[in-house]
């Protein structure tokens, strides 16, 4: 008798991309900790499915990863499986994929399964709570229905005119359902991720016309880097009439920049020149958002059908984002350490089952990402980016800041002059350069262990605490990494009491042993 379904995985990422071809599967390995090697993980092909025009599933296993081919970066394209609860004439449960035998012992047929996908791009409604903004699409299929099926965005008709009209339309990504065979039984989905396109207004080459390209704002030129921009005829399908290619953010009543929560406007996401705007008389230049709309959504994948007139629905989600250019750089903290400090941030309180090596090797696997991450960045930049957004911080505390400008700039590494860069003087990767051999230090478990037995007390000097009292960039780790509300990144709780466990346990053992701390 069957029980349940559900979908397998609960929840998959796309990746976009122009490539025809989607990218191969892959895990990552281990760190390369050859005598010239990176330090950084690996990556291992993995089994690799890829379904024909037809639905017939087919398997390879690659011996390369390749991201980026003569058509563009490859996309990342998740299956989704159908699984079941179910038990037998014989009381005996069970728990698996869906096969096409299995829906035969229960009378079901392909054709009796539907699936169905619900995308969303949600973000110019993010801005403007204008229900016309809101960019929705939805396709279903039949699982014996194997062509690919594109799914389509449109903006609704009401109170505000839509973004994006039915007859224009904007392209989300598309599903097929795959051809169960002997090799390949399973009932199974796949979500093709769209192109990466942006998308802009129908009169966006006017509006680039009426740019002041030279303007300068305290010594920067906020409208140059629009300079030359332009996009395909049939990439301008945004109506110019809907709420988003008007927005103002210094009007704005509604929406993330209303109160300022820096929380909910990550840095970067507006493409908001300043204009002269027609409708404000009396008012200088404002940032005016420019319209444009990308592909990217997240949204529903659902099958369902019906047994003896029971409907059985199963639902997962599909997060469809930009490419991953760093695929062997793992972050510090990742989604996954974000979901699991979720549904178990209690779990390192209730300790019962981690021996003191499994935490260590937890705590090197947090250093050794940020390692990777730190590598990717020019920290030369980042601190200096990190000094300016400290002091504007300041100036907008004044006098509700604990700290003045000399304490801010102590937090961090002195900026040098630009000058003396310019003139060869002095170099200007210097905190890049010391900084990695500083890191691979931190990346060792021995090294660590000596550190934090001799004083254990270094771990808060060393290690920002999730919401720090303090906001302000400082060297604490990790050091000058942005979290995506722009303020300085840090461990979540969970990986944060599990890093004190961990010090706690060397703590104890040095004790045991009739060490004290600092006396080595």
């Amino acid at each position: 008798m069957l029980e349940r379904i559900f979908i397998v995985p609960p929840l998959a990422f796309a990746r976009v991309g122009t490539s025809s071809t989607p990218c191969d599967a892959f895990l990552w390995g281990p760190n390369d900790v050859s005598p010239r090697g990176s330090g950084t993980t690996t990556l291992q092909p993995i089994e690799t499915l890829d379904i024909a025009s037809n639905g017939t599933v087919s398997s390879s296993m690659p011996n390369t990863i390749i991201f980026r081919d003569h058509e563009g970066i490859r996309s990342v394209c998740p299956f989704f499986e159908l699984h079941a609860n179910w038990t037998d004439a014989g009381g005996g449960s069970y728990s698996g994929p869906v096969t096409e035998a299995l829906l035969g012992e229960w009378g079901i047929a392909l054709s009796d399964i539907e699936w169905g996908v619900e995308l969303g791009n949600l973000k110019a409604f993010h801005y403007t709570y204008a229900v016309g903004d809101r960019v929705q699409g939805q396709a279903t299929v039949r699982a014996d229905h194997h062509d690919r099926t594109t799914v389509t965005g449109s903006s609704p008709n009401g109170p505000t005119p839509p973004l994006i009209r039915a007859e224009s339309g904007m392209p989300l990504g598309a599903i097929q359902a795959a051809r169960p065979s002997a090799a390949f039984p399973e009932i199974r989905l796949r979500f093709y991720a769209p192109s990466g396109a942006i998308y802009g207004p129908e009169d966006l080459p006017e509006r680039l016309k009426t740019l002041n390209y030279d303007l300068e704002i305290a010594g920067v030129k906020p409208n140059a880097e629009w300079r030359g921009f332009k996009l395909p005829s049939s990439s301008l399908i945004v109506n110019p009439d809907a709420s988003w290619p008007q927005y103002v953010p210094d009007i704005a009543t509604l929406g993330p920049f209303y109160n300022e929560d820096n929380r909910n406007t990550p840095s970067g996401l507006l493409a908001a020149p300043y204009f002269s705007i027609p409708w404000i008389k009396g008012t200088p230049l404002l940032q005016r958002s420019l319209g444009l709309v990308d592909d990217v959504s997240d949204g529903f994948v659902k099958c369902k059908f019906k047994l003896k007139e029971k409907e059985f629905v199963a639902v997962s989600r599909v997060v469809v984002g930009p490419p991953d250019f760093a695929p062997a750089n793992r972050p510090p903290v990742s989604l996954a350490d974000n979901l699991a400090d979720r549904e178990d941030r209690k779990g390192p309180r209730d300790f019962d089952g981690w021996t003191h090596a499994e935490l260590g090797e937890i705590v090197l696997d947090i250093l050794e990402r940020a390692l990777e991450t730190s590598d990717l960045m020019h920290r030369d930049y980042q601190n200096a980016r990190a000094v300016r957004t400290n002091m504007d911080e300041l100036a907008e505390a004044g006098s509700r800041s604990p700290f003045d400008a000399d304490d801010l700039r102590s937090m961090l590494w002195p900026v040098p002059d630009a000058t003396l860069i310019k003139e060869g003087r002095i170099g200007g990767m210097s905190l890049s350069e010391a900084g990695t051999w500083k890191h691979r230090r931190y990346a060792t478990l021995e090294y660590l262990e000596d550190r934090f037995r001799e004083n254990p007390t270094v771990f808060d000097q060393m290690i920002r605490r999730p919401v720090d009292p303090n906001g302000y960039y400082d060297r604490r780790m990790p050091a000058l990494i942005r979290g995506s509300d722009g303020r300085p990144l840090h461990l979540t709780r969970r990986q944060w009491e599990i890093f004190r466990l961990w010090i706690a346990g060397l703590k104890a053992a040095a004790q045991a042993a009739g060490m004290q701390p600092g006396k080595g």
